[in-house]
């Protein structure tokens, strides 16, 4: 009987202690981007969140130049709720009237894992409403905390990061809108690692939907000045998919080296002056040249290509799907196929050789375009 007893003891030590060293050992270790593999809840127990007082108190998360966020309990989920801050003049009423109904039905007709979802939209109390998708892990504070925690991300773990929001950008565009500020701050992660794109408060569509025809924007300060493309200060118009290409790889750098390459793509900026001297002079990277492109060194060809600053001469993202970047075995890729097979509006099914596939907008898109009612 003593025996039997000390059996079990032993076993109950040795299982706390083989517990205690695996728990050290994910904590050791950064987040290594394999959506559905790992609960961040575990990998990242300081940056959990108790939403309890936030819920009770109704008191807001987070404060942008349009409006103050919010958490709200629907059913056993939570969901995030954005309360606008209203306008005073008509026109202004007018205009933010149209840029929230398009940021709904971009969240709430385009279907993507890395695209975050939005659900509802109402006007409550004099002001609009918009209940989103919970997304509860901020990359930047991911990042930020493994910065602190000096825990350096494989490049196997910024690749994956980067494909998955290099995969919802693409969809955005087969659908033919352009995101206009992409960026690390408009980039959440699921609780299951799913990296997930938001905001769209910025977009734009970047096609004629009756002719598959590329439209330039006439309203070029959009967006953020520290991913915003050089063109936007220089030319009157200028092409939308190559913006959020360039914008893109400024989000790359910041993965790969943990700090943005400058704080706006002008002259007047002395890094950015600085990167276009370099552009220049550098041929091919020798081991002592000491510039962007060239730390980079996995990848300094493919941002090169989409640091360009001729947008004639910038790759595409035709080019950035085919690149290194997504041929590594490593890499985790959701397969999702263009929703547009099928569809019943007027619109129909359109050739566009750009992609080489067939698309077409869906009811929700359609209905939002012709200013319809929200169903």
């Amino acid at each position: 009987m003593e025996l039997q007893r000390l059996s079990h003891y032993l076993f109950s030590i040795s299982f706390i202690v083989i517990a205690s060293i695996a728990s050290f050992t994910i904590a050791a270790i950064p987040w290594q981007c394999a959506p559905g593999q790992f609960d961040l809840n575990t990998l990242y127990p300081d940056l959990v969140r108790n939403h309890v007082d936030h819920i009770i108190n109704n008191t807001a998360i987070g404060e942008g130049s349009d409006g103050r966020v919010y958490i709200k309990a629907h059913g056993p989920t939570l969901q995030v709720v954005k309360r606008f801050f209203p306008e005073t003049s008509p026109l202004r009423q007018a205009l933010q009237e149209c840029s929230i109904h398009a940021e709904y039905w971009l969240g709430h007709s385009i279907s993507h894992p890395s695209l975050a979802r939005s659900y509802s939209l109402g006007h409550v109390n004099g002001k609009w409403e918009m209940a989103m998708e919970f997304i509860p892990f901020p990359l930047l504070d991911l990042l930020d905390y493994d910065a602190w925690a000096e825990r350096r991300w494989s490049w196997e773990a910024i690749s994956c990061v980067f494909l998955q929001i290099l995969d919802g950008i693409t969809h955005l565009h087969l659908y033919g809108f352009s995101h206009r500020d992409i960026k690390v701050e408009n980039i959440m992660v699921d609780r299951d690692g799913t990296v997930k794109i938001i905001d769209f408060g910025s977009a734009s569509p970047l096609r004629d939907f009756l002719t598959g025809r590329k439209l330039l924007s006439w309203e070029n300060k959009v967006g953020t000045p520290i991913t915003m493309p050089p063109e936007a200060e220089e030319e009157e118009f200028y092409d939308l998919e190559k913006g959020d290409v360039w914008a893109l790889g400024v989000v790359l750098v910041r993965l790969w080296l943990g700090v943005y390459p400058w704080e706006e793509a002008m002259l007047q900026d002395d890094a950015f002056a600085e990167y276009v001297k370099e552009r220049e002079k550098i041929e091919d990277c020798a081991d002592d040249v000491d510039s962007l492109i060239c730390s980079l060194p996995r990848v300094a060809e493919y941002v090169g290509g989409m640091l360009e600053t001729t947008p004639a001469k910038r790759i595409t993202m035709d080019n950035i799907q085919s690149s290194v970047l997504t041929g590594a075995k490593t890499l985790i890729r959701f397969k999702v196929a263009a929703e547009s097979a099928t569809t019943h509006s007027p619109v129909g099914i359109l050739n566009h050789s750009r992609y080489e596939v067939q698309w077409g907008v869906n009811d929700d898109v359609l209905s939002y375009l012709m200013d319809s009612p929200i169903a």
